[in-house]
């Protein structure tokens, strides 16, 4: 028996055919729009919805709406008080110095408010008292040694009229978790209540699920592989598209303390494929032969991979990535080898495979948008490239792509 390398290149070919419909239900959304509130310069607190936006565009400017029918309207610090995100993020409108010492106004997210409030803007945290202004208390870490003795003098001046406070400072180490500690303390010496605690409402965790129907476009071809005999056509095997119906679940994880527009993604879909194979030639010998292939097998599909958002103003686009891992049942993997010797078909049949499973990797692009405060459509595009396929003999390994287009229709 003679062995032969057979060398080929890889080629992943996905096709398009096939809609989804996702019925999504999420605790909380994850969109640009979001149940919150605007304080206006003058009058009462104003309900509606905030675009949730990134932590940069968040601190320059608000974007609005009383209802979600009703188009936006972008507020800067200088045209309200303060906004806010139901349970994830609140901002108020504050003064502060730039590095040339010019003043300007910012949305700070908010630590706590009291007499003394503390809020941070971008990595640096500020203190506003209701009769002393505001001071920056930034420093680079507890190796800045001269920017910590300025932060701690200045607390000591704002904590003046408080003497339990005023201790001796050159022993405490400040940072984030100290600041705030040191001035809940003076809020309670002065008598005066914490009005407001944004970590006690900002949940660590938020999940979210759904249901998936859809349709599974694939393509198929050999890897590189030896073979035995004198079947030299198997490599030139070409094999048809497989178009099957899939469904199956979601479920996220998303870190609002850390951001709003990032999760943690697993998918798990079912369906049945069956590809075929075909290839004609004529082996080393001189006579006709052909070579067929038909692989079936049922497949759950595990997805895990994250989800980020990429806040617009009217529709959302996000992305998804991760890793793949097809597990078959049911499989059958058939090979038929016909060669015409002297007028005669001599044909044999096979069964090279022992199972059918698959690992790869995935992307995946959709944009999503709002119809009302409880719903949301949005259109997703996701490919899958695998490998697998394990045999008795050499293994005759494929390589593969998946691609499913769906619409899906989510509930808040």
């Amino acid at each position: 028996m003679k062995t032969m390398r057979i060398s080929g290149r890889r080629l992943i070919q996905a096709s398009l055919i096939g809609v989804a419909c996702f019925f999504g239900f999420e605790g909380w959304s994850q969109i640009d729009q979001v149940p919150g509130y605007l304080v206006p310069l003058q009058g009462d607190t104003i309900r509606g919805f905030i675009e949730n936006r990134s932590l940069k565009s968040n601190a320059n400017f608000c974007v609005f709406a009383a209802s979600a029918k009703e188009s936006p309207k972008i507020y800067y610090p200088g045209d309200i008080k303060a906004y806010g995100m139901d349970g994830l993020k609140y901002f108020q409108s504050i003064s502060i110095k730039d590095n040339l010492g010019n003043s300007k106004r910012v949305f700070a997210s908010i630590v706590l408010m009291s007499r003394a409030s503390l809020y941070r803007y971008r990595k640096s945290t500020y203190m506003v008292h209701d009769s002393l202004g505001t001071q920056d208390l930034t420093f680079n870490g507890p190796q800045d040694l001269f920017g910590m003795n300025k932060s701690r003098g200045k607390m000591n001046f704002m904590f003046a009229d408080c003497k339990t406070v005023r201790f001796p400072w050159d022993s405490i180490i400040l940072n984030d978790e100290k600041i705030v500690e040191l001035t809940r303390k003076y809020n309670s010496c002065k008598g005066v209540p914490i009005l407001f605690k944004p970590g006690k409402v900002i949940r660590p965790v938020r999940s979210s699920f759904g249901l998936l129907i859809g349709f599974d476009a694939s393509s198929y071809q050999f890897a590189d592989f030896e073979a035995t005999g004198t079947r030299a056509t198997y490599r030139q095997t070409k094999f048809t598209g497989s178009n099957v119906p899939v469904f199956g679940g979601w479920y996220s994880l998303t870190f609002p303390r850390l951001s709003n527009a990032f999760s943690v993604y697993a998918e798990a879909t079912y369906f049945s494929q069956t590809i075929n194979g075909f290839a004609s030639g004529t082996s080393i010998t001189g006579n006709p032969e052909t070579e067929s292939v038909e692989l079936k097998a049922n497949y759950l599909r595990l997805g895990l991979g994250v989800k980020v958002l990429i806040p617009m103003r009217y529709i959302t686009p996000f992305l998804k990535g991760g890793v793949s891992s097809y597990q078959a049942s049911g499989f059958s993997g058939t090979r038929t080898h016909e060669t015409l010797i002297n007028s005669t078909l001599v044909s044999d049949v096979t069964h090279p495979w022992d199972n059918a499973n698959l690992i790869g990797f995935w992307v995946g692009f959709g944009i999503e948008r709002s119809l009302s405060d409880r719903l949301a459509i949005s259109a997703e595009a996701r490919y899958d490239t695998v490998t697998g396929f394990s045999g008795t003999n050499t293994g005759y390994p494929l390589n593969g792509s998946h691609t499913i287009f769906m619409l899906s229709l989510t509930k808040r």
